[in-house]
């Protein structure tokens, strides 16, 4: 026997300190992927069911390092950062459009990014219009050109009230 990554390893409560996950790992950092055209296609195949434990054993250091830094904490090399959104529309867009008899409609509203490209006048409004909100936190090596976002903690969400409170 011996462990065997695999998509199994998904529900596996011991990944995180899993000894095959760890080994497999260490051997895919060191790996040369030319080496990938030497393999036997059975060899490939093993390969391919053991990428899917370590997928989730890369998923799972991911959370922790996603929990540890949503809770205030650093983990070197790591930053929260704020995910791509796509825009949508401010309040009073469709009324603007359609004072200057611009089509914006199929069965719902066009996205921004179709609607700029109608005329310069849609452009125009567009750009007035549409704002990209804002993305949810995701994990990112600290190299990442996004800019680093703290996590608002309940210390800064309460903290004032709590010194208010206790020191009146």
């Amino acid at each position: 026997g011996g462990l065997m990554p695999g998509e199994h390893c998904r529900f596996c409560p011991i990944k995180p300190v899993c000894p095959a996950l760890h080994s497999l790992a260490r051997a895919a950092f060191e790996y040369d992927s030319q080496l990938l055209v030497n393999l036997t296609n059975d060899q490939l195949g093993l390969l391919v069911g053991m990428v899917a434990g370590l997928k989730s054993f890369i998923k799972a250091v991911q959370d922790e390092a996603f929990t540890r830094n949503m809770g205030g904490q650093e983990v070197p090399g790591t930053k929260l950062v704020r995910g791509k959104t796509n825009r949508v529309w401010r309040e009073g867009a469709a009324e603007e459009f359609a004072k200057h008899q611009i089509d914006i409609w199929t069965r719902e509203m066009m996205s921004p990014a179709v609607v700029e490209k109608l005329s310069n006048s849609a452009k125009l409004i567009t750009k007035q219009f549409a704002y990209s909100p804002e993305g949810s936190l995701t994990l990112a090596l600290a190299s990442d050109g996004r800019s680093a976002v703290r996590p608002q903690t309940s210390q800064d969400v309460f903290g004032k009230a709590l010194d208010a409170h206790n020191n009146p």
